[in-house]
């Protein structure tokens, strides 16, 4: 038992960090689970991508995504071995997808796109046995996990802008151990539902200002440059308080405020009407907190609204963490659409000294592209516009005191689908 509760207190200290203002049941529902965003700083909330868990942290990444018609699934090969330095039989494990469909082509008066998305995360902490009152004796064993579902929905409208709004409701399952263990306290299951609420709004610089820019290098091909800035918000884990033994000593939910930015530019060749990116950078900057107060007492006393703590012009305009508020940075690379190298940071409450992060992904949409357009074939065509198959290889906490924890995972997404 005491294994179990060292890992309860890891898992609390990497997932949510030491709050000096407050503590909240459940740290696994706060944690960034898509490869690609992790990879790039743990950011999430402000950052448009087309992972199929990558609306996570603010569901209205889906209003994003479903501009084109698609389904898109996330799997990982192997269950991530948490903190492998530590011994404790940590893993994780993460599957999910999601669908859109873009209502444009009713030719109604303003362009509404909605997706959906479902996910399911694990944490398991591993086989425990439990010894009777007479003795060291094993008489029973249990697994220890917390897990949850995540159900999402995202309503994306394209008016100059590209405004989008989305909410996730997760139902979860914490149990830390079946039934009451001699001597122990505080262990217990927990069920419960848990919601995210969630808006982006979306700035297409190039398309509004200088969607005319071509620097054509030949007659059946053109460069056109795309700079786009995005802010999100997000407020997740709203729900009521639990307790694991006692009613009368309920813990709060990890309720957070997300709040960031991302920039971002790059470069589409238009060859014989075939569109490939062949360069974007992204730089993303995210803040979070805690929306717990406690009294002096560390009694919780309440919660915090909007943005809590988070100071938006020191916090992320100057990038100034705080130890009451966590700043993210990301870098996101892309090159032909099948390389994208990410790296990112970070530093504020828990963390005195900032925490890396790297990875890399592979996708087979710049090779189809590039190989379809070669040669005249129509399997290799209908095999471009429809079909991608990516893979991502992260490292979490970098360099950080032997808690690197390296995670891999397949998405496999079908486009342009035609009805």
């Amino acid at each position: 038992m005491k294994r179990l509760i060292l890992a309860l207190l890891l898992l609390n200290l990497l997932n949510v960090k030491s709050f000096a203002q407050g503590e909240g049941a459940l740290p696994v529902l706060t944690f960034q689970t898509s490869l690609p965003l992790i990879g790039a700083g743990v950011i999430g909330v402000a950052k448009p991508n087309n992972d199929p868990i990558g609306y996570y942290l603010n569901p209205a990444i889906l209003g994003y995504t479903s501009q084109n018609n698609h389904a898109s699934v996330f799997f990982m090969p192997t269950k991530v071995d948490w903190i492998p330095a530590f011994g404790l039989d940590l893993t994780k494990e993460t599957f999910g997808f999601n669908l859109g469909y873009n209502f444009s082509e009713f030719n109604i008066p303003i362009p509404i796109s909605v997706g959906f998305g479902y996910m399911h995360d694990k944490m398991d902490y591993g086989t425990f046995y439990r010894t009777g009152s007479d003795g060291p004796e094993i008489i029973g064993e249990f697994n220890s996990y917390d897990s949850y579902d995540a159900y999402s929905l995202g309503v994306g409208i394209d008016y100059y802008l590209l405004f989008n709004f989305g909410m996730s409701i997760k139902p979860f399952d914490s149990n830390l151990s079946d039934q009451p263990t001699e001597n122990e306290i505080g262990i217990g299951k927990v069920e419960g539902t848990a919601y995210d609420y969630g808006a982006m709004i979306i700035t297409p610089i190039s398309k509004l200002f200088f969607d005319e820019m071509k620097y054509k290098f030949c007659e059946t091909a053109y460069l056109k440059p795309t700079v786009n800035f995005t802010l999100g918000y997000a407020i997740t884990n709203i729900g009521d308080e639990d307790s694991y033994i006692d009613e009368a000593q309920k813990d709060p939910l990890s309720r957070m405020g997300r709040f960031g930015y991302t920039f971002d530019f790059g470069y589409d060749a238009y060859i014989n009407n075939t569109k490939i990116n062949i360069f974007s950078y992204s730089f993303t900057a995210e803040v979070e907190d805690i929306l717990i107060e406690q009294n002096n007492l560390h009694q919780f006393i309440g919660y915090q609204s909007f943005l809590g703590d988070i100071d938006i012009w020191d916090n992320l305009v100057l990038l100034n963490p705080s130890d009451k508020v966590t700043l993210h940075k990301g870098h996101t690379l892309s090159l032909f659409e099948t390389l994208t190298i990410t790296s990112g940071s970070m530093k504020g409450r828990g963390y005195r000294t900032a925490v890396g992060t790297s990875g890399y992904g592979l996708s087979s949409e710049g090779i189809l592209k590039i190989v379809s357009n070669t040669f005249d074939n129509l399997i290799l065509k209908y095999l471009a516009k429809h079909f991608v198959v990516e893979y991502y290889d992260v490292t979490l906490f970098e360099g950080y005191n032997g808690f690197d924890t390296d995670m891999q995972g397949i998405s496999l997404h079908m486009k342009n689908i035609e009805f």
